[in-house]
C-alpha cells in the first residue's frame, strides 16, 4: 500500500513517518509540505492513500481533495484536521474523503484509518464522532430511534451503506441506476428518519443501529 504525505508540519510528517515505518505491508512514496506539490504528486506516484492536512499552503486539502475527484485519479484520500466541524467533515465526506481523523488522534488511530479505508470502510477518529455526537446532543431535544419504527426502504439502505462508503450522490447514481436528484430525496429522508443534520451523523447514527456495518 503506497502512501503520500501532505502537511505543512514537519513535526506531523515526521510522526507519521514513525507511525508507517514499522509496518512491512506501508511504504511511503512521498512527502510535501503544500497542496500545489501534493497534487503534483498524487498525479506523478498515484499512491493508494494520501494523508492531507486540511490547512495547507497553495491549496488546502479540500482543494487538492476536489481536483483528486476532477481528475479522476483513484488515490483514496484520509483528510487530518484540527478542525472537527461539522462544515468541513461534511464537505469533505460529500467530496469522496474515506478518512477524517483530527490530529489529536492521529497517533492512535491513524493505521486504523488506513485499513478501514484500504478494506473500502470510511473512517471517522474518536474526537470526530464525538463531536458530532455532542453537538446532536446539545442542539436537539433527542427521541428514541428503533430500526423498526424508521421504516427504512431497501433503496434506502443501498443509499446509506454508500454514504458511509464515502461515494458522492453523482457515483451513488451511477451505480443504481437513477438521476443524482433522486439520491439526493432517498438522502433527505434518511436525514430526516434519523433525525440527522450531515451525512457525517447520519452514518454514526445509521452505525449506533446496526443499520450498516461499522
Amino acid at each position: 500500500m503506497n502512501i503520500l504525505i501532505a502537511d505543512d508540519h514537519e513535526l506531523i510528517r515526521n510522526g507519521i513517518r514513525a507511525t508507517l515505518k514499522n509496518r512491512a505491508d506501508l511504504n511511503l512514496v512521498g512527502e510535501t509540505s503544500d497542496g500545489h506539490a501534493a497534487l503534483q504528486a498524487i498525479e506523478t506516484e498515484q499512491p493508494d492513500i494520501a494523508i492531507l492536512d486540511i490547512s495547507m499552503p497553495g491549496l488546502t486539502g479540500v482543494e487538492v481533495l476536489t481536483q483528486i475527484r476532477e481528475r479522476g485519479l483513484s488515490t483514496i484520500v484520509i483528510m487530518l484536521s484540527m478542525y472537527t466541524d461539522y462544515q468541513y467533515i461534511d464537505k469533505c465526506l460529500e467530496l469522496g474523503v474515506k478518512g477524517y481523523v483530527a490530529k489529536g488522534d492521529a497517533g492512535n488511530e491513524l493505521l486504523q484509518a488506513i485499513q478501514s479505508v484500504q478494506e473500502g470502510r470510511i473512517f471517522f477518529s474518536s474526537s470526530v464522532q464525538s463531536s458530532v455526537l455532542n453537538n446532536y446532543t446539545n442542539n436537539t431535544v433527542q427521541k428514541s430511534l428503533s430500526v423498526d419504527t424508521l421504516n427504512i426502504t431497501k433503496r434506502e439502505r443501498e443509499v446509506l451503506k454508500m454514504v458511509a462508503e464515502g461515494l458522492t450522490s453523482m457515483q451513488i447514481a451511477e451505480q443504481i441506476f437513477v438521476s443524482p436528484r433522486t439520491v439526493d430525496t432517498h438522502r433527505a429522508n434518511l436525514m430526516r428518519k434519523l433525525e440527522a443534520k450531515n451525512a457525517v451523523e447520519l452514518v454514526i447514527k445509521a452505525r449506533d443501529l446496526k443499520l450498516i456495518d461499522g
